[in-house]
């Protein structure tokens, strides 16, 4: 059985009234997932649990992202011992429980298999020490946490609306044991307690009925999962719950309808899933003021009703973070009807792009308070024909524009890194892109410019090209902080920005708040024979950083293709 993982996330100053913004997450690995989400939440963001999705679910239209793709909930099961009752008993904690913390998650994952259980069909549990379980059916969590606790019976009296955030709900295990494990008829999950336990209440799980049975007249089942007949009960363990929902609530039913059972179906809630799984998130938090969302980092943000919707990417490193800006580009989208694949039209943004954004933001927005890697580098090579030094500044992606290229960089021999830590080229490389606009990856480039004044004098510049220029007149750029009015006509600095007129727009915004800039451009300290390439950054106060070496961290700007009729951020959350 193959499962998807996707969290959904409610975060910043959040009360149920909160007006609140959702973003995808996607990542190979649970706990990675879980982390990057809890980094965009911050200290006051939280995970939502399942009943929190089954209430955004009734309250959107079938055709939103929520009711097709898999998520993974902030709620989980713990099947322990009770020593105060004497019996086995399973433990639903809505909101953050033993699992909510990403480095708890990653102690499952060890070579020797020690972390977590073998249910021998291949879909194992988190391993739970003695004290975890003890303390897990008085409702202390790790991090020193208490939670509210329900017996069930106690839990179907309490008002639904007036339950807290994170809580618990103690359940026999026999009960939970008892429930059909897989596709069932709604009459029968309006009364099962695992299902009660799951939705929220009964009222929650009514709603949620109710609301598929509209999808279509021959809604009546819907799947719902648990290992509880197939586990050795007295190992203390813990297991996420899923939420599946691909085809926008068609095939809830399964049989012949649906016969899959795994991320091509709507599988309904799976209790049952391997913890060695992927993460696939929705990040909710409260609405910024600051956010470079929806910024135009390129000129027609919108085709049909595909937009580019744009998010910070950081890591600590220039390779992982490359990789994850580029992987949420293809990553994002989700399922849709019309697109059996997701869009080609994502990217990870550009000097360009990230000025072009500059120029329509205001000063306090979060495209002007970080600094940011983009993707354009920036190398020196030597012609082949005449032996000339020259300067070649690519946006969109150039010699450097691949996490893998850039990881050769750090193999530590002697064709890794120059003295001031730039990537060394080699000959091949440069003669490759000089001769025959060829790039490390094998992609071709359309448009290269083959001199400044080219470049200077082109009518109108693609979003991807290269721009050949004397390394003579580069190197005469100022370093240092510099009179804003001396970069108008400065070569280094309009083919860094990678538009003459952006970036004298550029300059004009920067002048509303300072006369002065940083400009960085990196001859003063290299060895202008060696052959390297830099990746470029935009500084907080607008200047561009031509000598960061590639040890350093990044943030990128990843531009992903969504879904602007059908987004999740249409979803409401409380």
């Amino acid at each position: 059985m193959h499962i998807l993982t996707i969290y959904i996330l409610l975060a910043g100053c959040l009360t149920r009234s909160s007006a609140t913004d959702a973003r995808v997450f996607n990542e190979p690995h649970l706990p990675d997932g879980l982390r990057k989400a809890k980094e965009y939440a911050g200290s006051k963001g939280f995970i939502a649990s399942l009943p929190e999705i089954f209430k955004a679910r009734v309250r959107a239209p079938f055709d939103n992202e929520i009711w097709n793709n898999w998520f993974t909930t902030m709620s989980e099961e713990s099947v322990v011992f009770d020593k105060n009752k004497n019996k086995t008993v399973v433990v639903l904690i809505h909101g953050g429980g033993i699992l909510s913390s990403p480095n708890r998650v990653d102690r499952v994952f060890s070579e020797d298999g020690s972390g977590m259980t073998d249910d021998g069909e291949g879909r194992g549990a988190a391993l739970l020490s003695d004290d975890e379980a003890d303390a897990v059916v008085q409702g202390k969590i790790p991090g020193g946490r208490s939670i509210k606790m329900y017996a069930y019976d106690e839990f179907v009296q309490q008002n639904e609306d007036e339950l807290p955030r994170v809580y618990g709900i103690v359940l026999d295990f026999d009960k939970a044991k008892a429930s059909t494990d897989g596709y069932t008829e709604f009459s029968v999950l309006e009364k099962n307690p695992l299902f009660i336990s799951r939705a929220g209440g009964v009222q929650a799980a009514a709603r949620y009925l109710a609301k598929l049975k509209t999808r279509s007249t021959n809604s009546t089942r819907m799947g719902n999962w648990h290992p509880f007949a197939r586990i050795n009960a007295s190992i203390p363990q813990c297991r996420i719950t899923f939420l599946s929902g691909n085809l926008g609530g068609i095939g809830s039913n399964g049989g012949s309808s649906n016969p899959f059972q795994g991320y091509d179906s709507d599988y309904g809630i799976g209790g049952d899933a391997n913890i060695n799984n992927r993460g696939r998130f929705v990040g909710v938090r409260a609405v910024s003021s600051t956010t470079l969302r929806d910024l135009p980092f390129v000129e027609h943000t919108k085709e049909g009703h595909v937009r580019l919707e744009a998010n910070a990417v950081f890591e600590a490193s220039l390779p992982a973070a490359l990789w994850s800006a580029q992987w949420q580009c293809v990553s994002a989208f989700g399922n849709d009807f019309t697109y059996h694949t997701t869009p080609a039209t994502g990217r990870v943004a550009s000097i360009m792009n990230i000025v072009r954004a500059r120029i329509h933001a205001d000063f306090t927005n979060d495209v002007w308070t970080k600094r940011y890697a983009a993707l354009s580098d920036q190398s020196v090579c030597q012609r082949a024909r005449d032996g000339s030094h020259v300067v070649i500044t690519v946006h969109g992606g150039g010699l450097l524009g691949t996490p893998e290229r850039i990881m050769q960089a750090f193999k530590m021999d002697g064709e890794s890194l120059t003295g001031q830590y730039a990537a060394k080229l080699s000959e091949k490389e440069c003669d490759d892109l000089l001769e025959r606009n060829l790039l490390p990856n094998g992609h071709t480039l359309d448009t290269v410019y083959d001199s400044f004044d080219a470049f200077a004098n082109a009518s109108s510049i693609p979003e991807r090209f290269a721009v050949v220029a004397d390394y003579e007149i580069m190197a005469k750029s100022p370093r240092g902080y510099v009179e804003v009015e001396s970069l108008r006509d400065d070569p280094w600095f309009l083919v860094s920005v990678g538009s003459v007129q952006l970036a004298r727009e550029y300059l004009n915004k920067i002048s509303n708040r300072s006369s002065t800039v940083g400009n960085w451009p990196p001859f003063e300290e290299i060895f202008w024979h060696d052959r390297q390439s830099r990746v470029l950054f935009l500084d907080t106060d607008g200047g561009v950083l031509g000598t960061n070496g590639m040890i350093n961290e990044a943030r990128f700007v990843s531009l992903a293709p969504t879904n602007a009729s059908a987004s999740i951020r249409k979803a409401l959350f409380d």
